[in-house]
């Protein structure tokens, strides 16, 4: 079978399919005004079709063997079709996915070096630090000045770099056909990875009185560190967000079948089943999510890709039996995994 795929619009060939490497496409096919929809047998008697596809953006041409009939043809070339159509649009579907992410997380870039430089530049008067002749001195009798105040948006600065970071990971590594070199990992603890996430979100957890336990380990995972890192600090910001405050977060780690699992207990927003199915797709959110933040939907999705990056699993299990309402914001014991493999 030759088949081959025409725009319709400028008549040029995007897409051929050859059953066999020496196959060529017929000469007279080819030279066919593709314009119209025709079927015949052409000059070299091979079944030959045209077919417009229902939005018209699309020309499908086949030459098939001589010795097929119009019945039998007929079949194939509505299959082959069909396939091509899907295809086509699990690609758009993918490339829609890269760019929404990849635009959100430019837009997220924008605004934290927007806030970065707020944040450097509440801790003193920038006009006076221009025109100081001593400008270390300056900021010294600034920060003695306040020393917990800068203390504190220093912290919240760090936190912020180190999420620009991550920003750059989504839009280095959204396209699902991006992978990581094994150059690219390596032997690291998962307590020490665990903590280096952790640290930058304590502050906000206390203020949410919100208590976090992480459990000892002394285990060595095989990972990317930066887009591991990613992975774990989406989930500390996704508590942050959804969990119930005055609540307690449990992380405890598990080792089964050269597996290393950070299990993640905790008192968070519930989910129902069907909710629950849909965490990592693109674009979801709860009913009861924008109560909470806005956003985009885009923060478990980012999780489940970094972890496929790590060649790594994400879980998440609702407890229903424990359901109860805070007002009228449901919440539950829920927990999330995130399984790396270790030596």
């Amino acid at each position: 079978m030759r088949f081959y795929c025409i725009d319709s619009a400028t008549g040029n060939q995007i897409f051929h399919y050859l059953e066999r490497e020496k196959d060529k496409i017929c000469d007279s096919c080819l030279e066919i005004d593709h314009k119209a929809e025709k079927s015949y047998k052409c000059k070299k008697k091979r079944y030959y079709s045209s077919k417009l596809s229902a939005d018209k953006k699309y020309m499908f041409c086949f030459c098939l063997k001589e010795n097929l009939t119009k019945k039998q043809a007929k079949p194939i070339v509505t299959q082959t079709i069909n396939a091509f159509l899907d295809s086509q649009k699990i690609a758009s579907d993918i490339s829609a996915i890269r760019l929404t992410n990849s635009d959100l997380a430019m837009h997220n870039t924008k605004n934290l070096h927007a806030e970065i430089n707020n944040k450097l530049l509440s801790l003193f008067n920038e006009e006076q630090l221009s025109s100081s002749l001593d400008k270390i001195q300056f900021v010294e009798q600034e920060i003695i000045k306040s020393p917990r105040k800068f203390a504190r948006e220093i912290l919240s600065v760090i936190k912020s770099v180190s999420q620009v970071m991550h920003e750059y990971n989504i839009i280095d590594f959204v396209n699902p056909n991006t992978r990581l070199q094994r150059a690219d990992f390596g032997y690291h603890k998962a307590h020490t990875l665990c903590v280096m996430c952790f640290y930058l979100y304590e502050l906000e957890f206390k203020e949410k009185d919100i208590q976090v336990s992480i459990g000892n380990n002394f285990d060595e995972i095989f990972i990317n560190w930066g887009t591991a890192k990613t992975a774990i600090s989406q989930i500390f910001d996704n508590c942050l967000k959804y969990c119930s405050p005055h609540s307690t977060i449990s992380i405890e780690f598990e080792n089964t079948d050269n597996l290393l699992t950070l299990v993640f207990e905790m008192t968070s927003l519930y989910f129902s089943d069907e909710e629950s199915a849909q965490l990592t797709l693109p674009k979801f959110r709860s009913s009861y999510a924008n109560r909470f933040t806005e956003g985009k939907g885009a923060g478990m999705g980012i999780i489940q890709r970094m972890m496929e990056l790590n060649e790594g699993v994400l879980k998440y299990e609702s407890y229903e039996s424990t359901k109860y309402y805070s007002g009228d914001i449901p919440y539950s014991n829920n927990n999330f995994s995130l399984s790396f493999r270790c030596k």
